[in-house]
């Protein structure tokens, strides 16, 4: 059995995380995601004379720093789960 558990690191998260894995077979294998959005194109919001309302360096940052926020809603997940598990960040 597989079973897919989606995290954002909050603490019902976590909490569910531990009720999952209590509601879980043993051989069952687990992945746990989480979702980020992907990097922001500055062209995007771009608009007449104006230009774009960020630059792609703000955008490359802005999208590093959502990488780090799900990396560490993984980390904290896959502690709360105490066994080995698959993880993954998704970029919508």
């Amino acid at each position: 059995m597989k079973v897919l558990l989606a995290t954002d690191g909050s603490p019902g998260a976590i909490d569910a995380a531990h009720a999952a894995v209590d509601l879980l077979r043993s051989d069952a294998e687990l992945q746990i995601i989480t979702v980020i959005p992907q990097l922001e194109d500055p062209m995007d919001t771009a608009g007449g004379f104006e230009g774009s309302l960020i630059t792609e360096a703000e955008a490359e940052e802005r999208h590093q720093s959502f990488a780090a926020l799900g990396a560490s809603a993984l980390e904290a997940t896959r502690r709360a789960t105490g066994r080995p598990v698959e993880v993954e960040i998704v970029e919508s």
